[in-house]
C-alpha cells in the first residue's frame, strides 16, 4: 500500500493540488470582488462532527531518505479515537500575508502562499513547520455533508470556532490552520494515509470514561493521596514520599523504595489527620511496587484504570507532595513507553514534573482513574519523568497476602570514607559555627540579638548537623526580653547523598557582623527536625543543605573541605537516576 502511495497519487499531488488551490482562490476573489458589499451568502451547513468527538494527536515522527527522489520523507503516527492512522507528510501552503491583506495579494501565486511538497516542488521543500508538535490535541473539523464536493465528499463547513482542525477525505488527512477564514484562511497541511488500524480496546475506554478536567480530577483525589513519613527507632523522620488510598479499610499504593528504610511510618491526610501504618501487604523490589496497611477505616479512594490502553501523546495529571508541599497538582502528557529489562518491565516517560516528595503519587489519565504510580525523574534532563504502569501494582494486588508483615527496616550500609574525606570531616566539624553573638535591626529602635552555634558529628560518612539559636530583643530602655529558641538537626544522612558540583556560597550580610553560608544541592530530599519550645517539634524534607559562618574569611577552605569529603564518600557531580 506505501509504495502504491508513493509511485501513484502522491508523486503527483503536489501539481495537482497547486493548480486546484489557484483555481478556487482566484474564483473565490472574484466571487468576493463582484459580490455588493452589504450582500452575504447564507450558511448552507449541516454539521455532522459534534464537539465532543475524539482528537487528533500526533504520537511519533520519523523521517527517512526516500532514494528514489531523493527526498526526505516525513511519516507521523495520528490517534483518533479508536482509530491510529500511519501517515506521510504530502505537502503544505504557507502565507506571508500582513494583516490587513487584499483579496487580491491573498490569492496573488508566488508572492504570498508559498507552496511545498515532500518532494521538493515549487518553490521549495519539505516545510514541516506547519504540523502541529506531539502531544497536542487537534479538534475534529465540522463537515458540511448537505452540500458536499463534486465527488460526494463532505466539505468542511463553518466552523463553530475558529481553532485550527483536522478532517479526512478518503486517504488524505487535511490539517486546516484558520477554517473560518482570515489571512490564514489558505494555508494547511495534507497528509496522505498510509495505514489505519482500529484499537476497539482504546475506543471503549474512551466511550465509558467521560473525561474531566484537571480542578475535578484534584477535587475527587482530595483526601484519597497521602504523605508517608518514615522514621528510625528514635522517632525521628529520615524519609518522606507519596502515596494514594485504594480501599477504604487503608490498603494504599506506593513505591518500595519510599518504606525501605526506617522501623515505623505514619501516613498524613491532607487535613493533619495522622494514620499509623501497620506494615506491608504485599511487595516486588525490583519493580518499586509495594502495597502497605494504615490503621484506620472509612477512608476516601482513587478509582484504578488501564495503563495497557495508553497511548504516547495522552495527557496525564500527577499528584503528590514535593518537597512536603501536599497535595500539589501538574500536568503533561505520555512522551513515551520505556521496557528497561533490568528494572523488569516497562516504565511511563511523561512530562508532568516530579520532584523529591512525589514518589509514589499517582499518575491520572483524564477520566480521573489512576494509570501510574510516579516513581522518578532524570536529573539533568528537563522533563524526563517516569512512571510505573498501574497495571503492574493491579498485578501485585491479586498476591496481597491476608496478613500484615513488618516493615522491610533496611538499613543502608555506610559508605566507606577515604583518608582525604576523613582529614575534610575533621577539619570541617572543628571549624563549624562557634557560640556566636549576631545582632540587627529590630523595630523601633531596638535590636535583635541571637546566639547560634552549629555542631557536626559523623560515623565514617554518615552525618548530623545540629543548630541551635536563642535570640533576644533589646529595647532601647535596655530592657532584654527573649524572644525564643530554636534547635534544628539535619539528618543524619549520607555525604554521598550531596552533589560536589552544586556548593554554592554567598555572604550572608542581615546579621553583624556579616557572616556567610553554603548551600549544597541534595540527590534525594534531606530530613530535618525543628524544634522551637517544649512540645513544639516539626519534621520537614530538604532538597538542599544550608551551613552559616561566622566569618566570610574561610568560607573558601569550608568549600574545598566539603567538596573532599562528599567525592571521597562517592558523592557523583550528575548522579544517574533518582
Amino acid at each position: 500500500m506505501r509504495e502504491a502511495v508513493r509511485e501513484g497519487k502522491s508523486k503527483n499531488w503536489g501539481a495537482q493540488m497547486s493548480k486546484t488551490t489557484l483555481i478556487v482562490t482566484l474564483m473565490a476573489a472574484i466571487s468576493a470582488f463582484s459580490s455588493p458589499a452589504n450582500a452575504q451568502a447564507p450558511l448552507m451547513t449541516n454539521l455532522s462532527v459534534k464537539s465532543d468527538q475524539p482528537m487528533y494527536v500526533i504520537t511519533a515522527h520519523t523521517v527517512v531518505h526516500d532514494d528514489g527522489t531523493n527526498s526526505q520523507l516525513d511519516n507521523y503516527v495520528i490517534v483518533y479515537g479508536s482509530e491510529v492512522l500511519t501517515v506521510q507528510y504530502a505537502e503544505s501552503q504557507i502565507s506571508t500575508l500582513k494583516p490587513g491583506a487584499s483579496k487580491l495579494e491573498q490569492v496573488a501565486p508566488g508572492k504570498n502562499l508559498h507552496l511545498h511538497t515532500r518532494f521538493g516542488s515549487w518553490p521549495q521543500g519539505p516545510d514541516v513547520s506547519l504540523v502541529p508538535h506531539i502531544g497536542v490535541p487537534i479538534r475534529a473539523c465540522e463537515m458540511d455533508t448537505k452540500y458536499p464536493d463534486s465527488d460526494g465528499h463532505p466539505v468542511i463547513a463553518i466552523q463553530s470556532v475558529s481553532s485550527p482542525c483536522m478532517s479526512r477525505n478518503g486517504d488524505t488527512l487535511h490539517y486546516s490552520i484558520a477554517p473560518n477564514g482570515g489571512i490564514k484562511m489558505y494555508e494547511y497541511v495534507n497528509f496522505d494515509i498510509l495505514e489505519a488500524t482500529n484499537n476497539v480496546g482504546v475506543a471503549a475506554a474512551q466511550s465509558t470514561a467521560p473525561r474531566k478536567d484537571i480542578p475535578a480530577i484534584a477535587k475527587s483525589a482530595n483526601g484519597a493521596i497521602v504523605s508517608i513519613v518514615m522514621s528510625d527507632k528514635d522517632g525521628h523522620a529520615i524519609a518522606q514520599g507519596s502515596g494514594f488510598l485504594i480501599s477504604n479499610d487503608g490498603v494504599i499504593l506506593t513505591n518500595y523504595h519510599v518504606i525501605a528504610e526506617g522501623s515505623s511510618a505514619v501516613v498524613k491526610l491532607p487535613d493533619g489527620t495522622l494514620y499509623v501504618v501497620d506494615g506491608v501487604l504485599a511487595s516486588d523490589k525490583v519493580r518499586d511496587v509495594v502495597v502497605i496497611h494504615a490503621h484506620g477505616s472509612n477512608f476516601r479512594t482513587l478509582t484504578l484504570g488501564n495503563s495497557d490502553q495508553l497511548q504516547v501523546g495522552e495527557e496525564v495529571v500527577a499528584i503528590g507532595n514535593p518537597l512536603s508541599l501536599e497535595s500539589t497538582v501538574s500536568n503533561g502528557i505520555v512522551s513515551g513507553i520505556r521496557t528497561v529489562e533490568e528494572e523488569g518491565g516497562k516504565f511511563l516517560q511523561v512530562t508532568t514534573p516530579i520532584s523529591p516528595g512525589s514518589s509514589g503519587g499517582p499518575l491520572f489519565n483524564m477520566a480521573g482513574e489512576v494509570v501510574g504510580i510516579t516513581t522518578m525523574y532524570l536529573k539533568g534532563g528537563e522533563n524526563l519523568n517516569f512512571a510505573i504502569p498501574i497495571n503492574d501494582a493491579k498485578r501485585l494486588l491479586l498476591d496481597k497476602s491476608t496478613t500484615i508483615q513488618a516493615l522491610p527496616n533496611e538499613t543502608e550500609p555506610i559508605q566507606a570514607q577515604t583518608l582525604d574525606a576523613a582529614k575534610a570531616l575533621n577539619w570541617i566539624s572543628g571549624h563549624m559555627l562557634p557560640k556566636t553573638l549576631h545582632t540587627m535591626p529590630g523595630t523601633s529602635g531596638s535590636t535583635i540579638q541571637m546566639w547560634e552555634t552549629s555542631s557536626l558529628s559523623f560515623q565514617a560518612c554518615r552525618v548530623t548537623i545540629s543548630d541551635e539559636a536563642i535570640m533576644f530583643t533589646v529595647f532601647t530602655s535596655g530592657e532584654r526580653y527573649g524572644s525564643g529558641t530554636s534547635e534544628i538537626t539535619w539528618g543524619p544522612f549520607d555525604l554521598s547523598n550531596l552533589r560536589p558540583d552544586k556548593i554554592f556560597q554567598a555572604p550572608d550580610e542581615i546579621y553583624q557582623p556579616p557572616g556567610a553560608f553554603l548551600q549544597i544541592e541534595a540527590v534525594n530530599a534531606i530530613p530535618i527536625v525543628q524544634t522551637t519550645g517544649p512540645g513544639s517539634t516539626t519534621s520537614s524534607m530538604r532538597s538542599a543543605l544550608h551551613i552559616w559562618f561566622d566569618s566570610a574569611d574561610s568560607v573558601d577552605r569550608q568549600v574545598k573541605a566539603w567538596h573532599d569529603a562528599i567525592v571521597g564518600c562517592g558523592g557523583k557531580p550528575i548522579p544517574d537516576v533518582y
